[in-house]
């Protein structure tokens, strides 16, 4: 058959939305030995707000994909995973943690999951805040333990607006609903 791409990006757990700029170019797509390969292209940095940058070293990628060849987009089910790609080599060395570096934990309270396959629960978080002093996420490990390893397949960190939809989540993990307040994610993972 033949292949097609689209540029599309997601904010929500919903069908992901077709990008007003279509950033990215179909350069080869093909079925060898009964896999399909497609290579495509981007600019490194396209300036879109719906786009994410490409950056020097290891970038982290989270991938789905449909259960069959027709060109319907349609739910992954279990076809989904994570990566990290290094896009292209002389990457800047990443700065370690320091003694002088802040950490926190962040665990999902006790909650109770509902008897449905699939449920997604969220909670909100306050990070730790530290006046007149400039500060980054430099680290994000996920911690999940051998109860709940069963349970979790995927996990995204977000930022969102501190109104009163996330007040309600603080330290209160419930199934998400209206999730538009957050703008952009900050670390993705998935098994």
């Amino acid at each position: 058959g033949k292949t097609t791409i689209d540029d599309r990006w997601a904010d929500d757990y919903a069908l992901p939305n077709i990008d007003a700029c279509q950033h990215w170019n179909l350069v080869n797509g093909e079925e060898v030995n009964g896999y399909t390969v497609i290579e495509v292209s981007r600019s490194l940095v396209t300036n879109d707000t719906q786009d994410r940058p490409i950056t020097p070293g290891l970038n982290r990628v989270i991938y789905a994909f449909g259960r069959n060849d027709d060109d319907a987009v349609q739910y992954h089910s279990s076809n989904r995973g994570v990566s990290a790609i290094e896009f292209y080599a002389d990457a800047p060395q990443q700065p370690s943690p320091t003694e002088n570096a802040l950490t926190a934990e962040f665990l999902m309270s006790n909650a109770a999951l509902p008897a449905s396959h699939t449920a997604y629960m969220c909670q909100t978080y306050k990070v730790p805040f530290v006046p007149n002093l400039k500060q980054h996420i430099i680290q994000i490990d996920p911690i999940i333990d051998k109860v709940s390893e069963k349970y979790v397949h995927h996990f995204f960190v977000s930022s969102c607006k501190n109104d009163s939809t996330f007040q309600g989540y603080i330290d209160n993990p419930q199934m998400c609903h209206d999730m538009g307040g957050c703008t952009s994610t900050v670390y993705a993972w998935a098994k």
